[in-house]
């Protein structure tokens, strides 16, 4: 699948069948910046709606985060530590002070919440 993603992100691929695309980079004083891209078709357009869709609504964000979790078990031990060294970041981020073993879903904000905020 790692293959077939990369595939697709090569921007010099002609094969690059993506209807929409939110990409999220955060540089070295941690500025986060995002471009979004969408085939010029309502299904590009409903591509687009769909990816907001899913991270505001169905918690994408936690789905990413518990799968890379799941895929620690099959990772070498310097990317286990890794994985280990970001979950207590996101506790620390958060303003979490617990131990690594709180739950990271405790972490994200549900949508009505943020619509409140």
């Amino acid at each position: 699948m790692k293959d077939q993603l990369s595939r697709h992100l090569d921007p010099h691929n002609k094969d690059n069948d993506f209807l929409s695309s939110l990409s999220i980079f955060i540089d070295k004083e941690g500025r986060v910046y995002y471009d979004t891209s969408w085939q010029k078709s309502s299904e590009g357009l409903f591509g687009m709606a769909s990816v907001f869709y899913k991270l505001i609504v169905e918690n994408l964000s936690e789905d990413i985060l518990n799968n890379l979790q799941d895929l620690e078990k099959e990772l070498d031990d310097e990317s286990k530590r890794d994985m280990e060294e970001i979950e207590k970041l996101l506790i620390q981020i958060s303003g979490r002070s617990d131990n690594i073993s709180t739950d990271i879903s405790d972490l994200v904000v549900p949508p009505d919440v943020i619509i409140h905020m």
